[in-house]
């Protein structure tokens, strides 16, 4: 009976000698697969975007522990704000660019870390200026500019410009940098791809430099020239204000 009991003690330790080395590696093989460093299961791709659209990069990184994930743009250490949008879901980095413009071109770079490394994986932007149809296209130059004028006091004063066919153009009328509006001095008539100033009965007072702006929403140009006014009513210019005729007696005496 005794040596059945011994018998016995001695098969359960020896099972439990058995039973702690199995756990001895169950646990140092769970522990071994869990020391990974980052892993990128999927790659950055290059972009390209127009003007004022939106840019999304996205990729899968594995690792344990978690890996912490950085962008950057041009080295330089992308935060979350009204432009950059950083979204992390599972193993899965999401990098949202808004509103893009010129200046987010460039390249961008993810980069994954943790206790056992780092790895990094890149990708370029591309920034292109939208297509617009020849209609909407603005013109570089006017191809009829206003050109300078010298007149006589009381003559006709008249100022033209010319673009090329575009959507939606403004013209504006400025004397040395100051808006001229629509009086009874100042005759402005605008069209669709022209607009012309014209000055009733100009004094020299009204000489200086005259500037047409023409305005899109694709860009603006414009031209300027000069206006001089001198001297009095010549002989053959018929003066009809009695003011600016006793002007030009006062100036003769």
């Amino acid at each position: 009976m005794g040596e059945k009991l011994k018998a016995e003690e001695n098969c359960l330790k020896l099972l439990n000698v058995i039973y702690v080395q199995v756990i001895s590696k169950i646990y140092s093989s769970t522990s071994e697969k869990k020391k990974e460093k980052p892993v990128f299961l999927s790659q950055l791709s290059t972009a390209a975007v127009n003007t004022g659209e939106t840019a999304t990069f996205t990729v899968k990184v594995s690792g344990f522990p978690k890996p912490t994930v950085q962008w950057s743009h041009n080295g330089k250490v992308i935060k979350s704000s009204s432009v950059y949008k950083l979204i992390e879901e599972k193993e899965e980095y999401t990098l949202v660019i808004t509103q893009v413009t010129s200046e987010y071109e460039g390249k961008y770079s993810c980069t994954a870390t943790n206790r056992f490394g780092q790895t990094t994986c890149t990708t370029y932007l591309e920034v292109k200026k939208p297509d617009v149809s020849q209609a909407e296209k603005w013109v570089e130059k006017m191809f009829k500019k206003i050109t300078p004028l010298e007149i006589n006091v009381g003559s006709h004063a008249k100022f033209e410009c010319e673009i090329e066919e575009a959507s939606d153009v403004t013209f504006k009328w400025y004397k040395s940098g100051t808006e001229i509006r629509q009086t009874e001095k100042y005759r402005i008539l605008s069209r669709h791809s022209g607009s012309s100033l014209e000055l009733v009965n100009p004094i020299k007072a009204d000489s200086g430099e005259y500037t047409c702006k023409a305005s899109n929403q694709h860009g603006t140009d414009s031209c300027t020239a000069s206006l001089i006014v001198t001297g009095c009513c010549s002989g053959d210019t018929k003066v009809q204000s009695k003011g600016l005729w006793e002007i030009c007696m006062h100036s003769r005496k």
